[in-house]
């Protein structure tokens, strides 16, 4: 929990703010508030005036939370941790700033990027060495640089040169100590920054005698730090929101691109297609997704699953240039060196004879394990598939794929994922076939499913990560 008791040090301050894309309306009982941010809305009913008066000043900019209690004269400690366990449900619309006691403004900003990011205060020992992740990603944003690690929840924008030279200089290993003497600002500054920069998971804390830091584990091991930036950002919901004028440079072009300049070469229609369910099936519209609302079968689910994901056998295969061979085995969909890193979830609203649940699919054995039940994590999953869909009800099940990386990193390293992408493509193709062909429909959906779907399998992140989601329907498209 952020400790408001505690006063600003003598060197730095810190300050509190609500981000731009948050806003405060009246609740719906007299005296209650609304906080709502891009993440959902919050309503709060029992605030007090110092805690009321504290979350409005967030509202306009950086503010000192310490000073803003210290104008009331009837507070309790009661009020400062309301405010304390406030800040941190709210911690996804929460910004935090450390500046100088000058007045000029932040030094550095922590902009959340996770609904559910908390910044706790940190305590870093001045000769404690300290580095930036290999994963880190600096690159100008609207106010200056912006500092960036994946598996951080928090983005800092550096808001002024002394924090730019700073974070440069932590690119290789030093402590806060070196580090003032390298940079020019004092001690005290130094050691707050990088304090501050720890608490917001942004850089990493070498100890000799301790385990490997995250950035050199098992599961990171094989990663390209553009790849996971990658993954991150398009999955998560990290991007950032394009300037005012874009609208008119993201319109949408023509359907088909002009004819560019050479010889004509016409193509011989077909008379018939192809006589076939094959045939039929790609020469038919693609619809929207919709939700019948009806209930799956078991029997159903082991239709589709079985014709579109199982393993029709094992046995070796090989990657030229790689030793004598690999565990392999061959499934409906195509993959690159029969390598199929694809793992099945499918979250379960309505089917007879399946609790509602999340479950793992076992293509080897044709069997679904049971792996959550939460009612939290199952809604969340559900409401993926439901908003990725446009449907004002939830689907009966959704299919989230995931891929396990080691399976490509040995061979494509910072290609692999690019890699994964294109085979669940291919997993989806044949899903949608082999839906169609049995009755069903099988729609992939935009998502942003993010560690939900990322913590299914229960591993050491990013070993395994979520990269499509699926709403499946027992009803054929359009019937």
């Amino acid at each position: 929990m952020m400790d408001l008791r505690s006063g600003d040090s003598a060197s730095t301050v810190r300050l509190w703010s609500f981000g731009e894309d948050t806003m405060l309306e009246d609740g719906s009982v007299p005296g209650a508030m609304t906080v709502v941010t891009r993440w959902g809305e919050h309503e709060i009913t029992d605030t007090s005036p110092a805690v009321a008066e504290s979350l409005r000043r967030m509202a306009y900019g950086p503010v000192s939370l310490h000073n803003t209690l210290r104008q009331h004269d009837a507070v309790h400690r009661a009020d400062v941790e309301r405010l304390e366990r406030l800040l941190d449900d709210l911690g996804g619309a929460v910004v935090h700033s450390l500046g100088l006691p000058d007045g000029q403004g932040p030094l550095v900003t922590a902009v959340p990027t996770d609904p559910g990011a908390v910044l706790h205060p940190a305590t870093v020992p001045p000769s404690r060495t300290v580095r930036l992740s290999r994963f880190a990603v600096l690159r100008p944003g609207p106010a200056g640089m912006v500092l960036e690690v994946p598996d951080a929840p928090f983005a800092a924008h550096l808001c002024q040169p002394v924090a730019a030279l700073v974070v440069g200089l932590l690119a290789t290993p030093t402590t806060p100590e070196r580090l003032a003497v390298a940079a020019g600002v004092p001690a005290g500054v130094a050691r707050d920054l990088v304090a501050f920069l720890c608490a917001a998971g942004l850089l990493v804390v070498v100890d000799p005698d301790g385990p490997p830091p995250q950035d050199e584990g098992r599961a990171t091991r094989g990663w390209a730090p553009h790849e996971l930036e990658f993954h991150v950002r398009t999955r998560a919901g990290r991007g950032e929101r394009p300037p005012d004028d874009a609208a008119a440079v993201a319109a949408p072009g023509p359907v088909t691109r002009p004819r560019p300049a050479g010889r004509v070469f016409p193509l011989r229609t077909p008379g018939q297609d192809l006589g076939t369910p094959l045939g039929r099936l790609l020469a038919t519209d693609h619809t929207c997704p919709t939700v019948s609302g009806a209930d799956f079968t078991t029997d159903q689910l082991g239709a589709l699953l079985h014709h579109s994901a199982r393993v029709r056998s094992t046995g070796p295969a090989h990657v030229p240039g790689l030793g004598d061979g690999h565990a392999a085995s061959q499934r409906p969909y195509l993959s690159t060196a029969c390598l199929y890193e694809l793992e099945l979830y499918l979250t379960v609203d309505r089917c007879t004879g399946l609790p509602r649940g999340v479950y793992h699919y076992d293509p080897l054995d044709h069997v679904l394990t049971l792996v959550e039940e939460r009612a939290p994590v199952v809604d969340e999953l559900l409401d993926i598939g439901r908003f990725g869909c446009g449907s004002p009800r939830r689907p009966a099940v959704v299919l989230t794929v995931t891929a396990r990386m080691d399976r490509l990193t040995w061979v494509f390293t910072g290609a692999s994922y690019a890699v994964a992408l294109k085979h669940c493509g291919m997993f989806q193709s044949v899903l949608y076939l082999a839906a169609a062909a049995l009755g069903m429909s099988a729609h992939a959906v935009p998502a942003a499913g993010g560690r939900t779907a990322d913590a299914l399998a229960g591993g050491p992140w990013p070993g395994e990560i979520g990269i499509g989601e699926c709403v499946l329907d027992p009803v054929a498209a359009g019937a």
